[in-house]
Protein backbone atom coordinates (compact mmCIF):
# COMPACT_ATOMS: atom_id res chain seq x y z
CA UNK A 1 0.00 0.00 0.00
CA UNK A 2 1.44 3.45 -0.88
CA UNK A 3 2.54 5.40 2.17
CA UNK A 4 -0.03 8.16 1.63
CA UNK A 5 -2.85 5.63 1.35
CA UNK A 6 -1.70 3.96 4.55
CA UNK A 7 -1.60 7.33 6.31
CA UNK A 8 -5.10 8.15 5.10
CA UNK A 9 -6.34 4.82 6.46
CA UNK A 10 -4.78 5.47 9.86
CA UNK A 11 -6.30 8.94 10.02
CA UNK A 12 -9.70 7.57 9.03
CA UNK A 13 -9.55 4.95 11.76
CA UNK A 14 -8.69 7.72 14.24
CA UNK A 15 -11.80 9.71 13.32
CA UNK A 16 -13.85 10.69 16.39
CA UNK A 17 -16.99 9.40 14.69
CA UNK A 18 -15.54 5.88 14.83
CA UNK A 19 -15.48 6.08 18.63
CA UNK A 20 -18.89 7.68 19.14
CA UNK A 21 -21.68 5.63 20.69
CA UNK A 22 -25.08 7.20 21.23
CA UNK A 23 -26.47 6.20 24.64
CA UNK A 24 -29.62 4.08 24.54
CA UNK A 25 -32.39 6.10 26.21
CA UNK A 26 -36.19 6.05 26.22
CA UNK A 27 -36.35 9.40 24.45
CA UNK A 28 -34.00 12.06 23.06
CA UNK A 29 -34.13 15.78 22.31
CA UNK A 30 -31.55 17.48 20.11
CA UNK A 31 -31.26 21.15 19.25
CA UNK A 32 -30.76 21.53 15.52
CA UNK A 33 -28.88 24.28 13.71
CA UNK A 34 -32.15 25.93 12.71
CA UNK A 35 -33.14 26.34 16.36
CA UNK A 36 -35.75 23.59 16.28
CA UNK A 37 -35.73 20.55 18.56
CA UNK A 38 -35.94 17.05 17.14
CA UNK A 39 -37.59 14.67 19.59
CA UNK A 40 -37.47 10.89 19.25
CA UNK A 41 -38.73 8.02 21.38
CA UNK A 42 -38.18 4.28 21.19
CA UNK A 43 -41.62 2.97 22.14
CA UNK A 44 -44.42 2.64 19.60
CA UNK A 45 -47.74 4.33 20.35
CA UNK A 46 -50.84 5.27 18.37
CA UNK A 47 -50.82 8.70 19.94
CA UNK A 48 -48.09 10.61 21.75
CA UNK A 49 -48.55 13.84 23.68
CA UNK A 50 -45.54 16.14 23.98
CA UNK A 51 -45.27 18.66 26.82
CA UNK A 52 -42.65 21.35 27.33
CA UNK A 53 -41.39 23.03 30.51
CA UNK A 54 -38.31 24.86 31.78
CA UNK A 55 -38.33 22.49 34.76
CA UNK A 56 -37.98 18.68 34.60
CA UNK A 57 -40.35 18.14 37.54
CA UNK A 58 -43.35 20.20 36.49
CA UNK A 59 -45.22 20.31 33.17
CA UNK A 60 -48.36 22.14 32.01
CA UNK A 61 -51.65 20.34 31.47
CA UNK A 62 -51.91 21.35 27.84
CA UNK A 63 -49.61 19.48 25.42
CA UNK A 64 -47.31 21.32 23.07
CA UNK A 65 -48.04 18.78 20.32
CA UNK A 66 -49.89 15.52 19.67
CA UNK A 67 -48.18 13.06 17.35
CA UNK A 68 -49.98 10.20 15.62
CA UNK A 69 -48.33 6.86 14.76
CA UNK A 70 -44.75 8.15 14.68
CA UNK A 71 -41.59 7.94 16.76
CA UNK A 72 -40.37 11.48 16.29
CA UNK A 73 -41.40 15.08 15.84
CA UNK A 74 -39.81 18.49 15.41
CA UNK A 75 -40.68 21.32 17.80
CA UNK A 76 -40.27 24.95 16.74
CA UNK A 77 -40.49 28.32 18.44
CA UNK A 78 -38.21 27.66 21.45
CA UNK A 79 -34.97 29.22 20.24
CA UNK A 80 -34.95 32.12 22.70
CA UNK A 81 -36.60 30.28 25.59
CA UNK A 82 -34.97 28.87 28.71
CA UNK A 83 -33.54 25.41 28.40
CA UNK A 84 -36.59 23.25 27.56
CA UNK A 85 -37.41 19.86 29.05
CA UNK A 86 -39.87 17.63 27.24
CA UNK A 87 -42.28 15.04 28.57
CA UNK A 88 -43.30 12.30 26.16
CA UNK A 89 -46.59 10.60 27.14
CA UNK A 90 -47.67 7.45 25.31
CA UNK A 91 -51.28 6.41 24.77
CA UNK A 92 -50.99 3.83 27.57
CA UNK A 93 -49.97 6.56 30.03
CA UNK A 94 -46.29 5.68 30.20
CA UNK A 95 -44.09 8.78 30.10
CA UNK A 96 -40.47 9.83 29.67
CA UNK A 97 -38.62 13.07 30.42
CA UNK A 98 -35.92 14.24 28.02
CA UNK A 99 -33.87 17.29 27.09
CA UNK A 100 -30.94 18.16 24.88
CA UNK A 101 -28.03 16.70 26.83
CA UNK A 102 -25.64 19.47 25.75
CA UNK A 103 -25.99 23.06 26.93
CA UNK A 104 -24.26 24.49 23.80
CA UNK A 105 -22.11 27.08 25.52
CA UNK A 106 -19.77 28.91 23.17
CA UNK A 107 -16.48 27.62 24.66
CA UNK A 108 -17.55 25.15 27.36
CA UNK A 109 -19.07 23.03 24.60
CA UNK A 110 -18.73 19.76 26.51
CA UNK A 111 -21.08 20.95 29.27
CA UNK A 112 -23.80 18.35 29.48
CA UNK A 113 -26.51 16.86 31.67
CA UNK A 114 -26.30 13.32 33.10
CA UNK A 115 -30.08 12.93 33.28
CA UNK A 116 -32.33 10.37 31.65
CA UNK A 117 -30.16 7.27 31.96
CA UNK A 118 -31.97 4.08 32.96
CA UNK A 119 -30.68 1.93 35.80
CA UNK A 120 -30.76 -1.85 36.04
CA UNK A 121 -33.61 -1.69 38.58
CA UNK A 122 -35.89 0.56 36.50
CA UNK A 123 -35.05 4.04 37.79
CA UNK A 124 -33.62 6.97 35.82
CA UNK A 125 -31.00 9.56 36.62
CA UNK A 126 -32.68 12.89 37.27
CA UNK A 127 -32.37 15.71 34.79
CA UNK A 128 -30.93 19.04 35.89
CA UNK A 129 -29.05 17.82 38.97
CA UNK A 130 -25.56 16.67 37.92
CA UNK A 131 -23.58 18.11 35.04
CA UNK A 132 -20.14 17.44 33.55
CA UNK A 133 -18.05 19.87 31.54
CA UNK A 134 -14.77 20.94 30.09
CA UNK A 135 -13.06 24.08 31.43
CA UNK A 136 -15.37 26.89 32.56
CA UNK A 137 -12.78 29.66 32.61
CA UNK A 138 -14.09 31.43 29.51
CA UNK A 139 -17.87 31.22 29.89
CA UNK A 140 -19.44 34.54 28.98
CA UNK A 141 -21.40 36.75 31.36
CA UNK A 142 -24.68 35.62 29.79
CA UNK A 143 -23.61 31.98 30.16
CA UNK A 144 -22.76 32.57 33.82
CA UNK A 145 -26.33 33.78 34.25
CA UNK A 146 -27.59 30.60 32.57
CA UNK A 147 -25.53 28.50 35.00
CA UNK A 148 -26.85 30.19 38.12
CA UNK A 149 -30.33 31.39 37.10
CA UNK A 150 -31.59 28.79 34.62
CA UNK A 151 -29.67 25.63 35.46
CA UNK A 152 -29.60 26.58 39.16
CA UNK A 153 -26.05 25.26 39.54
CA UNK A 154 -24.88 25.89 43.09
CA UNK A 155 -21.42 24.28 43.20
CA UNK A 156 -18.49 23.69 40.88
CA UNK A 157 -16.00 20.85 41.48
CA UNK A 158 -12.72 21.44 39.64
CA UNK A 159 -10.41 18.45 39.00
CA UNK A 160 -7.63 20.43 37.32
CA UNK A 161 -4.12 20.67 38.71
CA UNK A 162 -2.44 23.82 40.04
CA UNK A 163 -0.80 24.86 36.79
CA UNK A 164 -4.04 24.43 34.84
CA UNK A 165 -6.04 26.50 37.31
CA UNK A 166 -3.38 29.23 37.37
CA UNK A 167 -3.39 29.45 33.59
CA UNK A 168 -7.19 29.40 33.18
CA UNK A 169 -9.00 30.04 36.50
CA UNK A 170 -12.73 29.56 36.83
CA UNK A 171 -14.41 32.91 37.39
CA UNK A 172 -17.82 32.05 38.79
CA UNK A 173 -18.26 34.27 41.86
CA UNK A 174 -21.91 33.35 42.42
CA UNK A 175 -21.16 29.64 42.80
CA UNK A 176 -19.46 27.60 45.50
CA UNK A 177 -16.08 26.49 44.17
CA UNK A 178 -14.35 23.31 45.36
CA UNK A 179 -11.01 22.06 44.09
CA UNK A 180 -10.24 18.32 43.98
CA UNK A 181 -7.01 18.38 41.98
CA UNK A 182 -5.79 15.55 39.81
CA UNK A 183 -2.79 16.98 38.00
CA UNK A 184 -2.73 16.09 34.31
CA UNK A 185 1.04 15.63 34.57
CA UNK A 186 0.54 12.45 36.61
CA UNK A 187 -1.58 10.85 33.92
CA UNK A 188 0.83 12.00 31.21
CA UNK A 189 3.72 10.17 32.93
CA UNK A 190 2.32 6.65 32.50
CA UNK A 191 4.22 4.17 30.35
CA UNK A 192 2.33 1.73 28.17
CA UNK A 193 2.82 -1.10 25.71
CA UNK A 194 -0.26 -1.25 23.47
CA UNK A 195 -1.70 -4.63 22.61
CA UNK A 196 -1.53 -5.72 19.00
CA UNK A 197 -3.96 -3.61 16.99
CA UNK A 198 -4.70 -1.26 19.90
CA UNK A 199 -4.32 2.47 19.18
CA UNK A 200 -1.54 4.03 21.24
CA UNK A 201 -3.85 6.78 22.49
CA UNK A 202 -6.33 4.21 23.79
CA UNK A 203 -3.65 2.23 25.62
CA UNK A 204 -2.15 5.40 27.08
CA UNK A 205 -5.46 6.77 28.36
CA UNK A 206 -6.56 3.39 29.70
CA UNK A 207 -3.39 3.15 31.79
CA UNK A 208 -3.85 6.74 32.96
CA UNK A 209 -7.46 6.15 33.96
CA UNK A 210 -6.60 3.04 35.95
CA UNK A 211 -3.76 4.87 37.69
CA UNK A 212 -6.16 7.69 38.55
CA UNK A 213 -8.67 5.27 40.06
CA UNK A 214 -5.98 3.64 42.20
CA UNK A 215 -4.23 6.81 43.38
CA UNK A 216 -6.96 9.44 43.75
CA UNK A 217 -9.74 7.56 45.49
CA UNK A 218 -9.28 8.93 49.00
CA UNK A 219 -8.35 12.51 48.07
CA UNK A 220 -10.72 13.09 45.12
CA UNK A 221 -13.40 10.55 44.29
CA UNK A 222 -14.35 9.67 47.85
CA UNK A 223 -14.72 13.29 49.03
CA UNK A 224 -16.65 14.23 45.86
CA UNK A 225 -19.09 11.34 46.21
CA UNK A 226 -19.65 12.11 49.88
CA UNK A 227 -20.21 15.78 49.08
CA UNK A 228 -22.89 14.83 46.56
CA UNK A 229 -24.49 12.42 49.02
CA UNK A 230 -24.67 15.05 51.75
CA UNK A 231 -26.61 17.58 49.67
CA UNK A 232 -30.13 17.95 51.08
CA UNK A 233 -31.98 17.22 47.83
CA UNK A 234 -31.94 17.71 44.08
CA UNK A 235 -32.32 21.49 44.52
CA UNK A 236 -28.52 21.88 44.72
CA UNK A 237 -27.27 21.02 41.19
CA UNK A 238 -23.52 20.82 40.67
CA UNK A 239 -21.03 20.50 37.84
CA UNK A 240 -17.71 18.66 37.90
CA UNK A 241 -15.10 19.46 35.28
CA UNK A 242 -11.47 19.23 34.26
CA UNK A 243 -9.85 20.81 31.17
CA UNK A 244 -11.36 18.76 28.33
CA UNK A 245 -14.19 17.21 30.36
CA UNK A 246 -13.12 13.82 29.07
CA UNK A 247 -10.48 11.96 31.07
CA UNK A 248 -10.55 12.86 34.78
CA UNK A 249 -14.20 13.88 34.54
CA UNK A 250 -14.98 10.72 32.58
CA UNK A 251 -13.47 8.49 35.26
CA UNK A 252 -15.35 10.32 38.02
CA UNK A 253 -18.73 9.98 36.35
CA UNK A 254 -18.07 6.38 35.35
CA UNK A 255 -17.69 5.62 39.06
CA UNK A 256 -20.77 7.61 40.06
CA UNK A 257 -23.06 6.23 37.35
CA UNK A 258 -21.90 2.72 38.14
CA UNK A 259 -22.77 3.23 41.82
CA UNK A 260 -26.23 4.44 40.76
CA UNK A 261 -26.81 1.22 38.82
CA UNK A 262 -26.50 2.59 35.29
CA UNK A 263 -25.42 -0.26 32.96
CA UNK A 264 -21.82 -0.32 31.79
CA UNK A 265 -22.76 0.09 28.11
CA UNK A 266 -24.61 3.33 28.90
CA UNK A 267 -21.68 4.66 30.94
CA UNK A 268 -19.29 3.91 28.09
CA UNK A 269 -21.61 5.58 25.58
CA UNK A 270 -21.95 8.71 27.73
CA UNK A 271 -18.16 8.93 27.98
CA UNK A 272 -17.86 8.68 24.19
CA UNK A 273 -20.08 11.76 23.64
CA UNK A 274 -17.01 13.94 24.15
CA UNK A 275 -16.06 12.91 20.61
CA UNK A 276 -18.78 15.31 19.42
CA UNK A 277 -16.57 18.17 20.65
CA UNK A 278 -13.36 16.84 19.11
CA UNK A 279 -12.95 19.65 16.56
CA UNK A 280 -12.96 22.44 19.15
CA UNK A 281 -10.73 20.39 21.44
CA UNK A 282 -8.26 19.87 18.59
CA UNK A 283 -8.14 23.62 17.88
CA UNK A 284 -7.34 24.37 21.51
CA UNK A 285 -4.71 21.65 21.43
CA UNK A 286 -3.03 23.14 18.37
CA UNK A 287 -2.92 26.61 19.93
CA UNK A 288 -1.23 25.17 23.03
CA UNK A 289 1.77 23.99 21.02
CA UNK A 290 1.65 20.29 21.93
CA UNK A 291 3.40 17.93 19.49
CA UNK A 292 1.18 16.40 16.80
CA UNK A 293 1.91 12.93 18.18
CA UNK A 294 -0.28 13.79 21.20
CA UNK A 295 -3.36 14.40 19.09
CA UNK A 296 -4.62 10.82 19.41
CA UNK A 297 -5.05 11.50 23.14
CA UNK A 298 -7.92 13.88 22.33
CA UNK A 299 -10.22 11.04 21.34
CA UNK A 300 -12.59 9.41 23.82
CA UNK A 301 -11.91 5.69 23.37
CA UNK A 302 -14.84 3.57 24.65
CA UNK A 303 -12.53 0.63 25.37
CA UNK A 304 -10.42 2.79 27.69
CA UNK A 305 -13.26 3.62 30.08
CA UNK A 306 -14.70 0.10 29.74
CA UNK A 307 -11.37 -1.39 30.79
CA UNK A 308 -11.24 1.01 33.72
CA UNK A 309 -14.60 -0.25 35.00
CA UNK A 310 -13.35 -3.82 34.50
CA UNK A 311 -10.27 -2.97 36.56
CA UNK A 312 -12.45 -1.73 39.44
CA UNK A 313 -14.41 -4.99 39.39
CA UNK A 314 -11.27 -7.14 39.20
CA UNK A 315 -9.08 -5.37 41.75
CA UNK A 316 -11.69 -4.24 44.28
CA UNK A 317 -14.46 -6.81 43.76
CA UNK A 318 -17.17 -4.27 42.85
CA UNK A 319 -17.65 -0.54 42.47
CA UNK A 320 -19.37 -0.55 45.88
CA UNK A 321 -16.28 -2.11 47.47
CA UNK A 322 -14.10 0.45 45.71
CA UNK A 323 -16.31 3.20 47.11
CA UNK A 324 -16.00 1.70 50.60
CA UNK A 325 -12.22 1.67 50.24
CA UNK A 326 -12.21 5.44 49.62
CA UNK A 327 -14.53 6.29 52.51
CA UNK A 328 -17.97 6.11 50.91
CA UNK A 329 -20.40 4.16 53.07
CA UNK A 330 -23.50 2.16 52.16
CA UNK A 331 -25.52 5.01 53.66
CA UNK A 332 -23.76 7.44 51.32
CA UNK A 333 -24.60 5.29 48.30
CA UNK A 334 -28.22 5.09 49.42
CA UNK A 335 -28.29 8.88 49.77
CA UNK A 336 -26.81 9.28 46.27
CA UNK A 337 -29.53 7.11 44.81
CA UNK A 338 -32.28 8.96 46.70
CA UNK A 339 -30.98 12.31 45.50
CA UNK A 340 -29.97 11.50 41.92
CA UNK A 341 -32.55 8.90 40.79
CA UNK A 342 -36.26 9.29 40.16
Amino acid sequence: MPIFSALALVLALQSPQNYLIQPSTDATARLQEDGKYRLTWAASSDSVRVYRSDRPDRFPRRPLAVVRSANETVVDGLKDASRPYFKIVLSDGKSFITADRFQHFSKADNFRDLGGYSTADGHHTKWGVIYRSNSLHDVTDSEKAVLSDQLKVKEVFDLRGDSEVKQAPDNLPRLTYTRLPIGAEGMMAVKVSPKEGQPYGEAFLQAGYIQTVDTHGTDVFGPWLKALAEKPDESTPSVLHCTAGKDRTGVAYAILLSLLGVPKETIVADYSLTNLTYDSLAKSFEKSGYPASFKSLLLAYPNAISATLDHIETRYGSVEKYAASVGVSEADIKALKQRLLD
